[in-house]
């Protein structure tokens, strides 16, 4: 459990320009770079942008991924590749369309900057919502009542919820006692393993990822080295001889246990995360 909240998208800056530049002069323009400056407090891999004009509706599925995100003071600067910055009408389409990537009207000219974050502020993105249905006459209605949403154990998820009321002059929520006896609880919340810093996964969930996807791809991948051979392994049966000859011991308690297939890479990822969760006390579920 990280805290109640609701996913909040806040602009920041409109229609920034992208500049591109060739650093490795490897004869074309890669490299995409976005200057803003903003005095909110934030953290880079809060930051998000989206092609200028993006519609409320469409900021999640708009996003550009991947991109290295730093603040220092109140400018925010935000790299990453030029394909990123490919204009969404020539990638999203039925057909399949070649990009030309030295035309420049292929890339996006200016975007949107917004901060993804997870907020109570007011009522409107309140944590809890409390009901209680109060007899009245002729018929029953749902009152319902704001809270905050109080995080005790964070491994475990146990968490308190308490009646409270927004303070527009602090903009913090102040615990109120109820007026009357909640019934039933509406509760807005953002769980899972924190990111890097950068946004992305962090280990060592990502190496288990990473694992358990290459094991259930449906083909070997085509390559060479330490890589290759690697992918073999995971991709390989537990308890059969792989290309190289490593033939990994198993049991059949060992294959019974693991919920996500035979494979090496679906074992070991089962294995890293049952370490895991022990360090850390929490439950992997059923």
């Amino acid at each position: 459990m990280i805290g109640g909240g609701r996913e909040t998208w806040t602009l920041l800056s409109a229609g920034e320009v992208v500049n591109y530049t060739d650093p490795h002069a490897l004869g074309f323009n890669h490299l995409a770079d976005v200057t803003f400056n903003t005095a909110v407090s934030l953290l880079g891999k809060e930051v998000r942008l989206v092609p200028a004009g993006t519609a409320a509706a469409d900021l999640a599925r708009y996003q550009i991924r991947g991109l290295r995100v730093t603040k220092t003071g109140n400018v925010v600067y935000s790299e990453g590749h030029a394909c990123k910055f490919v204009v969404p009408a020539l990638w999203e389409g039925p057909n399949e369309v070649v990009v030309d990537g030295d035309d420049p009207a292929s890339f996006l000219e200016e975007v949107d900057a917004y901060r993804l974050w997870n907020s109570d502020q007011d009522t409107a993105r309140a944590a809890v919502i409390l009901g209680s249905e109060e007899i009245c006459d002729p018929a029953c209605s749902l009152t319902p009542e704001y809270g905050c949403l109080i995080v005790k154990r964070p491994a475990s998820g146990l968490v308190a919820l308490a009646p409270a009321t927004w303070d527009t002059t602090t903009s913090s929520w102040i615990p109120v006692c109820p007026t009357t006896r909640p019934e039933v609880a509406l509760v807005y919340y953002l769980s899972g393993y924190p990111t890097d810093d950068l946004g992305e996964m962090a280990p060592p969930l990502d190496k288990a990822v990473a694992m358990l996807a290459t094991a259930l791809l449906g083909k070997p991948i085509c390559g060479c080295g330490h890589m290759q051979k690697l992918a073999e392994h995971w991709q390989s049966i537990r308890g059969t001889t792989d290309e190289s000859g490593h033939t990994p011991p198993a049991s059949l308690k060992q294959l019974e246990d693991c919920p996500f297939g035979p494979q090496n890479g679906a074992y070991e990822a089962w294995l890293l995360l049952r370490y895991f969760t022990a360090m850390h006390s929490v439950n992997l579920g059923g």
